[in-house]
């Protein structure tokens, strides 16, 4: 809608808001107090705003200590920590059996950490084949058993999205001895790439690595040379992101790098979008629901939409939990080296005690 057109409307809502008042009270209504009410709303909208944004009311950790090595330390406030999923479904993220296994695994796992303070973003990310001690369930949802497996499998175990999300932070969460809090998930089905990326009109990709991706609809190989930007529609995109030589050892840990390059491009294209349309960000949003599952509160959504709209994307820093790649059998799996994750969670969401 165009400004003059808002102006008209407005201006055909207050004539008419004034003739049911003449009518239900007998007198006209005085232009002072239309312009009281002009004034008023104006100023208490701005302090709603001005408080969702800067108030600590709505921080979302409390501050606690913890002691690690002999020394004190604080969790950090005005932090939000969100887990993000890459389901491995081409279609919607839903569970399309509601049975245990059909629910996909996620490939990519992702912890978001916004620092309002600070006015940073920064990514942790989690290998899929990182060792964790998995929660199995029965068909039923009741428990089976708890093993030691791949932690990608975890989500898989969710007889719905919502649950698989639930079981997923539970289980990331005892991966780093709950040292960290996490405040929301979310899980987007890799169909949604497509559609999203066309929805911006593509992305420019710089590759910081040489890649080969195979085109899954014509098995042709694709290559990518290190230091070239790419333009990529959302199927490119979609190959990018999704492809993984299963017959090779560690080829995950090189898809975490596409990862990382597309994610820069697309989150800058994104920002811009927001800039530019943020209410046609908003209808994409809407229309792309049936391919994820979040438990997102609109505060938190305001908030972190707030901090992508002027923060800078390129300062974005993005962070592997640090340990070991190595095969057992068939099959990667990665083993965190704890001492060097404890250091990172300690820098990343914890201050010393001062």
């Amino acid at each position: 809608m165009r400004i003059s057109e808002w102006i008209a409307r407005r201006k055909r809502r207050r004539e008419m808001d004034d003739r049911r008042y003449e009518r239900r009270t007998g007198h006209k209504r005085t232009r002072k107090t239309v312009q009281r009410w002009k004034v008023i709303l104006p100023l208490f909208a701005a302090a709603i705003a001005a408080a969702l944004l800067f108030s600590h009311i709505f921080t979302l950790h409390n501050r606690q200590a913890v002691v690690i090595n002999g020394n004190a330390y604080y969790a950090k406030d005005n932090l939000s920590v969100i887990l993000l999923l890459g389901i491995d479904l081409r279609g919607e993220i839903e569970n399309p059996t509601g049975l245990v296994g059909d629910n996909g695994q996620s490939d990519m796992i992702w912890l978001i950490v916004a620092d309002y303070d600070a006015d940073t973003v920064r990514i942790l990310t989690i290998p899929r084949d990182t060792m964790a001690d998995v929660t199995e369930l029965y068909s039923n949802g009741r428990v089976n058993q708890v093993v030691r497996e791949q932690i990608c499998l975890q989500y898989a175990y969710g007889a719905s999205s919502e649950r698989g999300c639930e079981l997923a932070v539970q289980t990331v969460s005892d991966l780093l001895d709950d040292r960290v809090e996490i405040d929301s998930y979310l899980a987007v089905s890799m169909g949604a790439i497509t559609q999203i990326v066309d929805a911006v009109g593509g992305v420019d990709v710089t590759m910081s690595n040489d890649y080969t991706v195979y085109d899954e609809a014509t098995s042709e190989p694709v290559s990518y040379t290190a230091g070239t930007t790419v333009h990529m529609s959302g199927t490119d995109a979609y190959y990018f992101v999704h492809y993984r030589d299963t017959s090779q050892y560690s080829t995950n840990l090189i898809r975490m790098a596409r990862h990382a390059d597309f994610f820069d491009a697309f989150s800058a294209q994104i920002v811009s979008a927001l800039r530019e349309d943020p209410k046609g960000m908003f209808e994409t949003a809407q229309s792309l629901e049936p391919y994820y599952t979040t438990n997102l509160q609109p505060l938190e959504i305001f908030r972190l939409a707030w901090l992508l709209w002027r923060s800078d994307s390129a300062e974005w820093e993005f962070t592997q939990l640090p340990g070991t790649q190595t095969h057992v059998g068939d099959y990667d799996q990665y083993e965190l080296d704890e001492d060097s994750v404890t250091e990172l969670i300690l820098d990343v969401f914890y201050e010393s005690v001062k």
